[in-house]
């Protein structure tokens, strides 16, 4: 009996082992609600950007593992176009420049490791969100 004991802790030690986190990084404002990027008579838009991240740990360039997949920074991109890298918070500051009615933007952000590698899900899928937005200009009064 005892060694039917030993046999199923050693199988649940192997198949019970808690799983890999899942890494998530989710863009929690602005929302889709929030579908306009409004923009001054110099055509320049700002907005707050706020994510949400899972199984991942900030770090400062240098200080994480490239090797590790639970660690790192973010990437922040506008358009398709690299911004930059992200480690010390959930927050940040997206200003766009030369701004018209009516362009459409696309703001992505995606989790990447210290050595800037994007993470990917199990199908091969970059870790991102993206979040859709149209410029407006201020109007007097808003």
């Amino acid at each position: 009996m005892r060694l039917g004991h030993v046999l199923a802790a050693m199988v649940c030690m192997g198949a019970c082992a808690p799983p890999d986190p899942i890494q998530e990084i989710d863009i929690l404002f602005p929302t889709p609600e929030d579908d306009f990027l409004f923009f001054d008579d110099e055509g320049i838009g700002s907005t707050l950007l706020v994510v949400d991240i899972d199984g991942f740990t900030l770090l400062p360039e240098g200080d994480a593992d490239p090797s590790l997949e639970t660690e790192g920074h973010w990437h922040l991109f506008v358009n398709g176009v690299y911004q930059r890298a992200i480690s010390d918070g959930f927050t940040t500051l997206v200003e766009v420049r030369g701004l018209t009615e009516g362009q459409e933007l696309s703001i992505s952000v995606a989790l990447a490791r210290d050595d800037h590698q994007e993470l990917r899900d199990e199908e091969g899928n970059p870790i991102q969100s993206t979040i859709e937005l149209t410029a407006a200009p201020v109007t007097a009064g808003e």
